[in-house]
């Protein structure tokens, strides 16, 4: 993404091109660096199964271990570190199930194009996906629920569909911090509008106190 600069210009795409895009980028896993493969790889006991994801998981040993199947075996084991990717979905969060209803969606603004052909794993994925703005802002669902989500910004992985790699990765934040710390300061001026013009147009501080002619003193010289 980086090499054909949709890493510093994916907000300008329109949200066809930004789904099609997006869809691809989730179609594909991320590999870890060759540098930490080559480490985990040299450590004594690592070992990689190929080709063997887990159909079941049990507890063994009363509970002290885990019994894994794969299409290759069953294997033992005393402690299970999963990494399973994530899934962005604003309803998943407690701090946000209260108003997850009135947060806009991909699936509320933005059908599948007919020309992104999208396996219905990925399109449930973007569907869930925040709608969000420019500065990365919740959009309400709905006119009537603008109220529930103003204020509301999501800096995190979830503004991948809407602003690509900015709040993701650390090759996004030169593009994406001026974004977020711009429309959040908008955003409180904006709140405090009438207040802000009428201290505007009201002014009537004395700046400039300058006499002419200048006053003279006792000895005809200008004070």
């Amino acid at each position: 993404m980086e090499k054909v600069g949709l890493a510093a210009r994916y907000p300008a795409l329109d949200d066809a091109d930004k789904y099609c895009a997006m869809a691809c980028f989730l179609g594909h896993n991320q590999p870890p660096t060759n540098d930490t493969f080559e480490r985990a790889a040299t450590w004594p006991g690592f070992d990689l199964h190929l080709g063997s994801p887990w159909l079941d998981v049990e507890p063994v040993n009363d509970g002290r271990q885990a019994k894994v199947t794969t299409p290759k075996g069953e294997f033992t084991f005393d402690f299970l570190v999963l990494s399973t990717g994530l899934v962005s979905d604003p309803a998943l969060r407690p701090e946000l199930a209260g108003v997850a209803p009135a947060i806009a969606r991909w699936a509320d603004r933005v059908p599948v194009p007919d020309d992104c052909d999208v396996a219905q794993g990925i399109r449930d994925q973007i569907a869930a996906h925040p709608y969000l703005g420019d500065a990365f802002e919740f959009l309400p669902a709905r006119p009537d629920q603008a109220g529930q989500v103003h204020g509301l910004f999501a800096f995190n992985y979830s503004a991948l569909l809407s602003l690509g790699l900015s709040a993701s990765a650390l090759s996004g934040l030169q593009q994406a911090l001026p974004k977020l710390t711009s429309g959040i300061a908008d955003q409180l001026f904006m709140d405090d509008k009438q207040a802000n013009l009428a201290a505007f147009i009201g002014y009537a501080d004395h700046e400039f106190i300058g006499e002419w002619p200048r006053a003279r003193t006792a000895t005809g010289q200008a004070a």
